[in-house]
Parts: C-alpha cells; sequence; structure tokens
C-alpha cells in the first residue's frame, strides 16, 4: 500500500475497512520495519481417523505478543468419504482454497479502502485439481498438492477489473500458493 493516499486517520473508510488503523501500521513501518513482522500460530491435535483439531489463539504482530483474544479459534478438519474419512468437515485442502479466497478478498478490500475505491459485492469461485496419488504415495512423479488451481472472481465495483486484480493479487495466501503451482486468476467486475 502507498504512504501517498490521502485519508481521513480517524474514520472507517469505503467497504467498512479501518483505514486509519491501516494507515498507523503503514506508518510505524515505514519508522521501524520489524514492526510488520508478524508470526501466526497453530496446535494441532489428532481426534480420530481422518479427523483432527487445530486452535489459534495468540500472535506476534507490532513487535508484541498480542493476547487480545481470550479464547482460541478452533478448527477441525476431516477428509472425504471416498478417501476414507467421515467426511463431517472440510478437508485441508478445502481449508487451503478458503483462505486463498478470503486472502484475495481481503486483499482487495482492504487495498481499495486506502484507494477510496468502493466495492459494492464480491463473490469467487475456486477449483483446485489434485491427484490423490500423490498423497497416497502410489507415484513419485504426481504432486502431493493441488497441480492447478483456478480461481474466478466477480467484484461489482467502478474501478477496472485491471486495478482491481493489481489490488486483490497483492494476497499472502495467493503469493504462497502461486510460487508452488499455477493459480489462473481471473476477475471480471460488473
Amino acid at each position: 500500500m502507498s504512504t501517498n493516499v490521502a485519508v481521513n486517520q480517524n474514520t472507517k473508510g469505503p467497504n467498512g475497512v479501518d483505514v486509519g488503523r491501516v494507515m498507523e501500521i503503514i506508518d510505524n513501518t515505514t519508522e521501524n520495519p520489524a514492526f510488520a513482522e508478524m508470526q501466526f500460530r497453530a496446535t494441532n491435535n489428532w481426534l480420530d481417523g481422518g479427523l483432527n483439531r487445530s486452535s489459534f489463539k495468540g500472535f506476534y504482530g507490532g513487535l508484541e505478543e498480542n493476547t487480545d483474544r481470550t479464547e482460541a479459534f478452533v478448527l477441525d478438519a476431516d477428509e472425504p468419504a471416498f478417501i476414507g474419512g467421515e467426511d463431517s468437515v472440510p478437508n485441508p485442502v478445502e481449508f487451503v482454497l478458503h483462505a486463498l479466497a478470503g486472502c484475495l478478498t481481503t486483499s482487495l478490500v482492504y487495498h481499495a479502502a486506502v484507494r477510496d475505491i468502493e466495492i459494492e459485492a464480491i463473490e469467487s469461485k475456486l477449483e483446485g485439481d489434485i491427484d490423490v496419488r500423490g498423497l497416497l504415495g502410489m507415484a513419485e512423479d504426481v504432486r502431493k498438492g493441488y497441480h492447478h488451481v483456478r480461481v474466478n472472481m466477480r467484484v461489482k465495483s467502478q474501478a477496472s477489473a485491471e486495478e482491481l486484480t493489481e489490488l486483490a493479487l497483492f494476497s499472502p495466501v495467493h503469493d504462497m500458493i502461486s510460487r508452488s503451482g499455477p493459480v489462473e486468476f481471473n476477475l471480471e467486475t460488473y
């Protein structure tokens, strides 16, 4: 995000984003780049079969440990019955699609807010192709993870699809996934 953006530092901006807080983080990071370093953590416990549970509580950011969460966020993961699970909750690779969709959306909305671009609606459809022979250890030449991911995002905004695509692609999750394999990203406005 550019610090050359004129913003009222005391109010939420477009899209419900606390632009003042975002600009405060940018200012603090400009003064001390270490302010931007964050560390997120998860703990995981196996429950049964393909079912396991992760908890997320504290994290490090802004040069200090953040302990604001009084209760941990808890997510369960299972596997589809097709590969031996109970299909009780999404599986880990489905959570990857959720993480990608959420991060692309948040990146777009935050960067748009700082630029005073209003977003009326965003909807995304994601598909990830995986060959379970990799997971099952049946073929050394087959990836264990997604070999292709497709994201189709529709955004209702006056901004151009090109500008909105640039903003969405600030996503850290997109960065992590696209560096390990192709992610086809298409955005259209309406």
